[in-house]
C-alpha cells in the first residue's frame, strides 16, 4: 500500500491492485498518455462561459438536492431566471443550451398552489420590481400642456375620481383628474398606461373634459428561450382584457405594492413551492445520464472536454441523491499521474481544466487574472453543505490556491518539471482511466 498527500493536503491510498487496474485501463503506468482530439459537442467556448455559470447558478437554486424554499430564495431564482434569459443568446455547447431549454419547458408547465403555472408567478415578481421612481408621470393634455400625474394602480376598468383637494392647478384654473391606468402591467402588452381625463370644475356633471395619456414599460418578456418568450407572451394574451388573476396579481394601490406581489411568492403563501422542483428534476436526470455516458466513452479525453465535464458536474451536483452521490464518488476515486502520484478526480480534472484554458496554442489562452476568476466562480458555483459540493470545493480551492500565490501555474508546475504539454496529456489520460473504472464499477 503506498500512501500519498494530494494538492488539497488529504491522505490518499493506493494498493498495488489499484495501479495494476489503472495500467490495464489505460492510465500513466502503462504510459499510453496521448493527445488526441476530444469527443464532438463536448466542448466549450470562452465567450458562454458566462452563461454556464448562470445555468448551474439557476439550477443551485432548483434541485431537489438544494435547501428548502424561503422568501429570499425564491426571489433570488426569479432574478436568475432573468438573467439566464439574457444570457441565453451566448450558449454555444448543444447539450447545455439543450438543457436550459428544457429546464424553461417544464417551468412553463409546472403547475402552481394559485391554479396558475410558475410563468404566472414569474409575472407577479416582475410586476414587484415594477420601477417605482419616480412616482408620476409627465402626460400631455390638449390645449393644457404637461401635468404631472401621481401614479395610482386601478383594481377595476371604471374610472376613480381624486378629491378636488388632489386636483390641478393650470393656468389659475382649478382642475380635476383621475388615472385609468390599466392594471396591472399584464393584459395584451406588457404595459402600464394611463390616461389622464381633466375636467373643468365649473362643469357639475362632468361630461366635458379634456384628454392625454402616457404610459410606463417597465419589461417586457426577453426573446430567449424562445419557448419561455413564448409561454409568457401566450399567457399575457389569454388573460385579455379581464385582466390578471387576482390571486397573483393583488389590487391595489402603489401603497405596498410590491410587498403585497412579493407576499404572493413567500413558500408560506405559495404552499407547494417545492414541487417546483420535483416537476424540473428531469434536467438532472439528463445530465446525470450524459455523465455516465462521457465515461463509457471508449475515446480519449482532451483538456477541453475536462472544463465541459467540471461544469457537467457542477450541475449535476445540485439534483437528487442519487445524482450527488455520483458527483461525490467521482470526485473522490483515485487518479494519479507520474507528477501527482495517488491523487483524485477531482484534483487532476480541475488541474486538466486550468491547463486548457491556459494553453497559449489553445482556444482560450487566457492569462493569469482571467484564470484566477475562473476558479473564483467556479468556486462560487460549489458552494453548499452536501459532501458533493464539499468535494468540488476542496478541489476547486486547492487549485486557487496554487494560482493565487503562482502567477504562472499551470504552465509551470512546482511539483512537476515535466513540460506542459506531456503533463496535460498525462492528466487527461489518467482521468480516462479513472472515468473507465467508475463506469464499469457503476454498470
Amino acid at each position: 500500500m503506498t500512501t500519498h498527500k494530494d494538492r488539497a493536503g488529504r491522505d490518499h491510498s493506493q494498493s498495488e491492485r489499484e495501479r495494476t487496474e489503472l495500467a490495464m485501463t489505460g492510465g500513466p503506468a502503462a504510459g499510453t498518455a496521448s493527445s488526441a482530439s476530444g469527443t464532438a459537442g463536448r466542448t466549450l467556448s470562452p465567450g458562454e462561459l458566462a452563461a454556464l455559470h448562470d445555468a448551474v447558478a439557476t439550477q443551485n437554486l432548483l434541485g431537489l438536492g438544494t435547501p428548502a424554499f424561503t422568501a429570499s430564495s425564491v426571489l433570488a431564482l426569479m432574478a436568475s431566471l432573468e438573467a439566464l434569459s439574457a444570457a441565453y443568446p451566448q450558449l454555444v455547447n448543444p447539450e447545455f443550451t439543450g438543457w436550459v431549454d428544457q429546464l424553461y419547458g417544464l417551468l412553463a408547465g409546472s403547475s402552481t398552489s394559485y391554479d396558475q403555472n410558475f410563468p404566472a408567478l414569474y409575472l407577479t415578481w416582475q410586476v414587484s420590481q415594477f420601477p417605482f421612481d419616480p412616482a408620476s408621470e409627465t402626460v400631455t393634455v390638449p390645449n393644457l400642456g404637461s401635468v404631472q400625474v401621481l401614479l395610482v394602480v386601478q383594481d377595476s376598468l371604471s374610472p376613480r375620481w381624486t378629491s378636488w383637494a388632489d386636483s390641478i392647478q393650470v393656468g389659475g384654473q382649478k382642475y380635476g383628474f383621475y388615472p385609468g391606468g390599466v392594471y396591472p402591467a399584464f393584459r395584451n402588452q406588457c404595459k402600464i398606461n394611463y390616461t389622464v381625463q381633466i375636467m373643468d370644475e365649473s362643469i357639475l356633471f362632468g361630461n366635458e373634459y379634456v384628454q392625454g395619456a402616457a404610459s410606463r414599460e417597465p419589461w417586457s418578456p426577453t426573446a430567449q428561450p424562445p419557448a419561455w418568450n413564448q409561454a409568457l407572451t401566450s399567457l399575457m394574451q389569454s388573460w385579455g382584457p379581464a385582466g390578471c388573476p387576482a390571486n397573483v396579481f393583488p389590487p391595489g394601490t402603489f401603497v405596498g405594492y410590491a410587498a403585497r406581489h412579493l407576499a404572493v411568492l413567500d413558500p408560506g403563501s405559495w404552499t407547494d413551492a417545492e414541487a417546483t422542483k420535483t416537476a424540473v428534476q428531469q434536467v438532472w436526470d439528463a445530465q446525470l445520464a450524459e455523465l455516465r455516458a462521457l465515461a463509457a466513452d471508449s475515446g480519449p479525453l482532451t483538456a477541453q472536454t475536462c472544463l465541459y465535464l467540471l461544469y457537467l458536474l457542477l450541475a449535476v451536483r445540485s439534483g437528487d441523491s442519487e445524482c450527488q452521490a455520483a458527483v461525490k464518488e467521482l470526485m473522490n476515486l483515485g487518479c494519479s499521474t507520474p507528477g501527482h502520484p495517488n491523487d483524485i478526480v477531482g484534483n487532476q480534472l480541475v488541474y486538466a481544466a486550468l491547463m486548457g484554458v491556459s494553453d497559449p496554442a489553445g482556444t482560450f489562452a487566457w492569462t493569469y487574472p482571467q484564470r484566477l476568476q475562473l476558479l473564483q466562480d467556479l468556486q462560487q458555483l460549489a458552494a453548499g453543505d452536501d459532501p458533493a459540493a464539499q468535494a468540488l470545493t476542496s478541489s476547486l480551492t486547492a487549485t486557487l490556491r496554487l494560482q493565487q500565490v503562482d502567477s504562472s501555474y499551470p504552465e509551470q508546475d512546482p511539483n512537476d518539471s515535466t513540460n506542459f504539454d506531456e503533463r496535460k496529456a498525462d492528466t487527461v489520460a489518467a482521468l480516462r482511466a479513472s472515468l473507465t473504472g467508475w463506469q464499469k464499477q457503476s454498470a
